[in-house]
């Protein structure tokens, strides 16, 4: 098996037991716990690694382990339908923003952050996260959330707006201290940091968008 066959088939066993615990987290207790305290733990970790500026270090709580808390403590337990959903939205805005960057993007989003990311593969992937969003409105499962077809629409923007934010902000950190993953703790995907970002920045925002309607 060659360098770069062995590393696809690392970063895509390692990718779906990544998936596969978080899926378990929102249905499974004795799952979510033991995870969380991993991810704040190994996640405030890598981010006091990055961060150079002293100054910045209360951010970590805030930035890291508020968002995990809400998400496994006091989401999950109430609201496993819509925890399901923001995963599944929040994993193929991101998956569809890096392959329609691939093929389409031309024009820069954030060049001196996170240059392999474009306007066009930004684009592409809100309408492809909309789409998706109004798909899953139609499962009888995802229906038992209660929300109706125009708060899907915001419910999947506001995901990849702050999903957005949330990758660059990490990229920022990342490229002041001079690499290129938060961690290795994940093999073929890097850090703790480097999986979470996403869902981090956008967990509150969507939590109290959630709250609002709900």
């Amino acid at each position: 098996m060659n360098p770069k066959t062995r590393n696809l088939f690392v970063r895509t066993a390692s990718g779906i037991v990544y998936v596969a615990l978080m899926v378990a987290a929102v249905f499974t207790p004795w799952v979510a716990v033991p995870l969380a305290l991993f991810f704040i733990t190994v996640g405030l970790y890598e981010f006091y690694k990055l961060c150079k500026n002293p100054k910045l270090y209360p951010v970590g709580p805030i930035w890291i382990a508020i968002p995990l808390c809400i998400l496994f403590f006091l989401w999950i337990p109430k609201q496993p339908v819509l925890v399901l959903a923001f995963l599944i939205l929040i994993w193929m805005s991101d998956t569809a923003a890096y392959v329609f960057g691939s093929l389409f993007g031309k024009h820069k989003l954030a060049p001196n952050i996170s240059p392999g990311k474009t306007w066009e593969g930004f684009l592409c992937s809100c309408v492809f996260t909309v789409g998706l969003a109004v798909g899953l409105s139609y499962i009888p499962y995802f229906q038992q959330s209660g929300l109706q077809m125009w708060q899907w629409i915001v419910l999947s923007l506001i995901i990849q707006v702050f999903g957005l934010m949330g990758d660059l902000i990490e990229s920022l950190f990342k490229r002041k201290a001079g690499v290129k993953d938060s961690g290795n703790i994940i093999p073929g995907h890097g850090g703790v940091l480097d999986r979470v970002d996403s869902i981090l920045f956008a967990t509150i925002p969507v939590y109290l968008f959630c709250l609002m309607v709900g």
